[in-house]
């Protein structure tokens, strides 16, 4: 994790009104999120909040809580830096400014007004059975409306890359096939290549393994083949190369994978990993 990692805000009710099926998505997103390499930003109270925090600890991702008191205490158990404002209800926009992109799960008038200032300040907003906006009878079409919680990361994430111009954003630190992670990680280096087959071009099957890749420290390359098929090379730990291509069998949530060709190879001793 580092300071240049997108920054997401989930938002949603803590209420009594939040359902289970809002905590399910808010869970499996904070989940998405720190798997990818994303910081989760919140109202560091319950409900949605507590959720997506929660699902981002169990990942190994970083969470911070923008608390509308000056209690640190009041923050829920896995918000990892709790922030008091004293503010009230005010920290929404607070919260919204911190973030890169916003995910809003359900919610009430609270995550209504978290989307109105994020709109405002031209965040990108991403719903999952949110609010539907309209104004003098007309639906505004200003929220991207996502299918599931996968969905909506996938949608965040591209939102950030597309507004900052730069389609490896947000950068994470890599390491060389070569380096252990610690020194007592002395794995044997492996290279495999993978051919991907099914409905995996256009569904962002390549942002998202690079992505991964990323997080995981591993090196290589993926591209889109004429004959509609992905193909991809990974170079690193035996472990983690496993899971990469692992992690190709299920692919994104939009992806339907038939089937994988996969191949060993001699390492080269790549660094980094990119999208061709």
């Amino acid at each position: 994790m580092t300071a240049a990692a997108a920054h997401v805000a989930v938002v949603g009710s803590d209420g009594p009104a939040v359902g289970e099926r809002a905590l399910t998505v808010a869970l499996e997103v904070g989940r998405a999120l720190a798997r990818r390499g994303a910081l989760v930003v919140c109202g560091g109270l319950g409900g949605v909040m507590e959720a997506a925090c929660r699902g981002a600890r169990e990942e190994g991702g970083l969470t911070v809580g923008l608390l509308p008191g000056l209690d640190r205490g009041e923050a829920n158990a896995h918000v990892q830096i709790a922030l008091p404002t004293g503010l009230g209800e005010a920290r929404n926009a607070l919260v919204v400014r911190a973030a890169d992109a916003v995910i809003a799960v359900g919610g009430e008038f609270g995550t209504l007004s978290e989307i109105a200032l994020a709109l405002k300040a031209g965040t990108p907003v991403v719903g999952v059975g949110t609010w539907e906006l309209s104004k003098g009878g007309r639906a505004v079409d200003a929220i991207d409306r996502a299918d599931g919680a996968e969905d909506a990361v996938e949608r965040a994430l591209a939102l950030v890359r597309r507004q900052t111009g730069d389609p490896t954003t947000p950068p994470r630190p890599t390491r060389p096939w070569n380096q252990p992670s610690s020194v007592s990680a002395m794995a044997e280096a492996e290279r495999r290549r993978v051919v991907v087959h099914g409905r995996v071009q256009g569904v962002f099957f390549r942002d998202s393994t690079q992505e991964e890749a990323e997080r995981r420290g591993v090196a290589g390359w993926i591209t889109n083949r004429s004959d509609g098929a992905v193909e991809a090379v990974f170079e690193g730990d035996a472990e983690v190369v496993r899971a990469m291509v692992a992690f190709c069998r299920e692919g994104p949530q939009r992806a339907d994978v038939d089937q994988v060709d996969e191949s060993e190879e001699d390492p080269e001793g790549l660094s980094g990993f990119d999208v061709r």
